[in-house]
Parts: C-alpha cells; structure tokens; sequence
C-alpha cells in the first residue's frame, strides 16, 4: 500500500468495533433496528385495540370491557418486558393525540398487556370532586405500586378494581377484596 492511500475502514475482531470512520459498532446497529422493527410491531399490534376500546368505552359496561381486556399470561412477569409494555402503551395513544380523555382505553390497553405478561395487574376507576364537579380518572397497578401515572392520581378515591381475568373486587379501605362474580 502506497503512502497517502485511503484504507477502507477494517473491523476490530475483538472489540467489533469499525477503525476508521468512528461508526456505531455493527451490532449496536443491529440491536437498534431490532428495537425500532420490535416497538413498530408492539404499536401496529396495539393500535387497533386501543381504537377499539375508545369506541367501545362508550357502549360496553366497564366491567365487561375489564373482561374483554384480560389476557392469559403467557409468560412470568419479567420487567424488562413490563417496562418496554408501559412505554409502547404510552407510545400508542401518542400518536391518537387524545390527551386526559382516554386514560380508561389507555388502562385497558395496559391492563392487557400486563395481564398477558404475567404482572398480576389491577384495574382501578376512581373518582374526585374539584371545582365543582365530578372528575373519573382509570389507572393500573401492578403489585401495588401505580404502574406509571402522574402523581395526582393520588387525588383519586378509588371506586372500582378489576382484577384477574376482569374480575370486580370489592374496595375496602385502601384494600380490594375479590367479589364472588360470575
């Protein structure tokens, strides 16, 4: 090789690391679109259940749409996989634009998804007086612990709990206690 040459840029074969060009090392790449392929799959799958129970919320019994949304575990609750639920459920009504009027499709959606990873979720309806009127707000928790909502849901009186396979519990105190339903 003759002085002044351009030398295409070799890869590293311990580090996997390009020299050269100072590019991301091919297997972050790879792992990126692999997570940009794996959240457009999630959102695409999630999309027409979120639109479906935005519809639905208005002529379906919340207790029955608790039914329709739990799913069976298919795995053990991991939360590596309960995080990246949570952001593509918050991804989802993203892009609809809906604001603070779709937090029960929104619950649903997550009670779901949840449900389906194993994370023993609970659906919560609660409801507070400010400025003279009546405000409902719907959340999930997840073995106790608000899965990711502002801190005013705090503000909220629970008034309905869903819990495995939509199952209405009784509120007692700060407690739910299953209700024998069927």
């Amino acid at each position: 090789m003759t002085s002044g040459s351009i030398q295409r840029p070799r890869e590293d074969s311990e580090s996997g690391l390009r020299q050269g060009y100072g590019q991301a090392p091919r297997a972050l790449r790879k792992e990126a679109a692999a997570r940009w392929c794996g959240n457009a799959w999630a959102v695409g799958r999630l999309l027409p259940l979120y639109l479906a129970f935005g519809a639905l919320k208005h002529v379906v019994p919340v207790q029955t749409l608790a039914r329709w949304a739990w799913h069976p575990p298919t795995r053990t609750n991991d939360p590596d996989a309960v995080r990246r639920a949570v952001a593509r459920v918050w991804r989802t009504q993203g892009l609809v634009h809906l604001g603070d009027r779709d937090c029960l499709q929104r619950s649903l959606l997550l009670y779901r998804e949840l449900s389906r990873l194993g994370a023993d979720p609970t659906l919560m309806v609660g409801f507070r007086q400010a400025a003279q009127r009546t405000q409902g707000h719907a959340w999930v928790m997840t073995r106790g612990a608000v899965a990711f909502e502002p801190d005013e849901v705090n503000t909220y009186v629970a008034a309905l709990s869903f819990g495995p396979y939509g199952q209405l519990e009784r509120i007692s105190g700060n407690t739910t206690e299953a209700q024998g339903m069927s």
